[in-house]
């Protein structure tokens, strides 16, 4: 580490112009610590990282552990008026592992979602992806659309929330450990305890020998699991986050095969289920009514009913309510709204609520909110 800081001094030299880097340096970040970002912070105006975890996918061990660095370094950049970027590849190695072979745009979708979440500017496919884009064109669409709003929420065009859950094996708050056996990283019994209580949501063990592995071998697990050490354990999300998705929803896995059938979340089973989200207070920053399109994916199966609610600056509206047809199918219903008011005035503090009306349970996969 030495040698490499030494390196950076003469590249930060060299490439040093009217008190600007003339091309930016990009480190390797994942096993940085305060030392080495500081001096970054300290001595360059604009500057990038390498994660090679976090575009790889998604679901991967150990990703908990380098997030609250990373969101960390993040603030402090903003802090001190200096640009922090980041890339990340999704390469062929990952294409070819066994996981990712048995639904390769699926893995993509959410890889994109996942780079979203993780605040990777610049993601590289694989050239092939690009070349025969057809199978992994909804993840290309989906990160293209939303990268730009990255970072300063003021500045955003589009937030979303993505319905997504993990158990984590390490997490003894969730799954005390007097309960699921010791939160040790090779302990089968505790991972198997877990996931059992979930089995009737769709929740499983793809690759038991993959399940304690470090993040460069969990990658080539045979098929994909649920639970995972120090994993990633909410939704995925950019400004636009739900309220206690534990306690007033339920997640579900493996609905089905199709890329939104991955994860998803539904009522809770009660009367007055709700769902309740908040957008980021610096989105609009202001009390004034605001036009929004709210996108809302969803599995169209039975004929229960729900509805859409938001605040005017006066009162609760329904933006509409929604029958089920009993299709099966993904929809994405669209919500034009010309009055709401961001205030969190709502219950919980929210400013949408999803609200069940009675019937067949709904599963939703995705909130995508665009200013207009």
């Amino acid at each position: 580490m030495d040698f490499r800081m030494e390196v950076w001094e003469y590249y930060r030299k060299s490439l040093w112009r009217d008190g600007r880097t003339i091309i930016p340096l990009m480190f390797t970040d994942d096993a940085n610590t305060d030392r080495e970002r500081n001096w970054q912070l300290k001595h360059l105006t604009a500057f990038g990282a390498k994660k090679g975890q976090f575009p790889a996918g998604y679901n991967h061990n150990y990703n908990l552990r380098l997030l609250g660095p990373w969101r960390e370094f993040h603030q402090k950049a903003a802090a001190a008026s200096k640009t922090l970027f980041a890339r990340g590849e999704f390469d062929n190695i990952l294409l070819g592992q066994p996981w990712v072979k048995k639904n390769p745009s699926l893995v993509f979708y959410w890889g994109a979602i996942a780079s979203l979440f993780y605040d990777i500017d610049y993601w590289n496919p694989q050239v092939n992806i690009i070349k025969q884009s057809k199978p992994f064109l909804e993840g290309l669409e989906f990160y293209n659309r939303h990268v730009s709003s990255l970072h300063n929420p003021s500045k955003a065009e589009y937030a979303f929330c993505a319905m997504h859950r993990m158990m984590d094996a390490s997490d003894t708050e969730t799954f005390p450990e007097r309960i699921y056996g010791k939160a040790t990283r090779l302990n089968m019994a505790r991972y198997h305890k877990i996931i059992a209580e979930f089995a009737s949501k769709g929740a499983k063990i793809g690759d038991e020998i993959k399940l304690w592995a470090g993040p460069i071998v969990c990658r080539k697990r045979k098929d994909d699991n649920d639970i995972g050490w120090m994993v990633d354990r909410g939704n995925f999300f950019k400004h636009l986050e739900q309220i206690d998705p534990e306690t007033t929803s339920d997640a579900y896995w493996n609905v089905d095969t199709t890329i939104y059938g991955r994860f998803a979340r539904a009522f809770k089973p009660a009367t007055d289920s709700k769902m309740y989200f908040s957008l980021d207070k610096n989105f609009f920053n202001n009390a004034q009514q605001q036009k929004i399109s709210l996108s809302i994916t969803y599995k169209d199966t039975g004929t229960g009913s729900w509805e859409l609610l938001y605040y005017n600056g006066q009162k609760m509206i329904s933006a509409a309510k929604i029958k089920n047809t009993a299709t099966d199918k993904w929809v994405k219903n669209v919500f034009t709204i010309n009055d709401a008011v961001f205030a969190k005035a709502l219950e919980k503090q929210s400013d949408f609520i999803i609200r069940y009306i009675g019937g067949d349970n709904t599963f939703f996969h995705l909130l995508d909110l665009k200013r207009e």
